[in-house]
């Protein structure tokens, strides 16, 4: 009985062997290009496609504007209450964001949520020192991210002089 294995090479090329040197043996995969071409990245999808499921996050977006305007470069924290990883995001010069869990999987974990607002000011001298653009009543919010729903979170923040 002849027993087969596969290799993937650091290039990440398919490259066949079989245990059995006989000449009645068939390399799999061999002399079929377009057959190699495709089950490589097949089978490494397979190995990486559950890490990257979104099961249990929700799709989270939103608009922040400062005195009506869009309010740019706004970080947000969807921090899950229950503990665990973040969603984060950052506004666009529209002021909309969309919420991320990783650099590929958009979402936040479901369930109820701190939301953290800032927006730093930093200083032109090199000390690191940061100024917070957001007033005290508007850094905090509490969000629940439902599943299979519209999550739609939006702030407006007003300045009083």
């Amino acid at each position: 009985m002849e027993t087969s294995s596969l290799a993937i090479s650091k290039l990440g090329e398919a490259q066949a062997f079989s245990a059995d040197t006989s000449s009645s043996a068939i390399p799999i995969l061999r002399g079929n290009s377009m057959l190699r071409g495709l089950f490589v990245p097949v089978l490494l999808a397979s190995l990486v496609g559950c890490s990257q499921s979104n099961d249990g996050l929700g799709q989270v977006h939103g608009n922040v504007t400062l005195n009506g305007e869009p309010y740019k470069g706004v970080s947000l924290s969807f921090r899950p209450k229950e503990g665990g990883r973040p969603g984060s995001a950052i506004t666009d010069a529209q002021g909309n964001y969309v919420v991320f869990f990783t650099t590929t999987a958009s979402g936040a974990p479901l369930g109820m949520h701190d939301v953290i607002v800032s927006k730093m000011e930093f200083r032109d001298d090199d000390s690191g020192v940061g100024i917070e653009l957001i007033p005290k009543g508007f850094r905090s919010y509490s969000f629940e991210v439902k599943p299979d729903v519209n999550n739609q979170f939006d702030i407006d923040i007003t300045e009083t002089e």
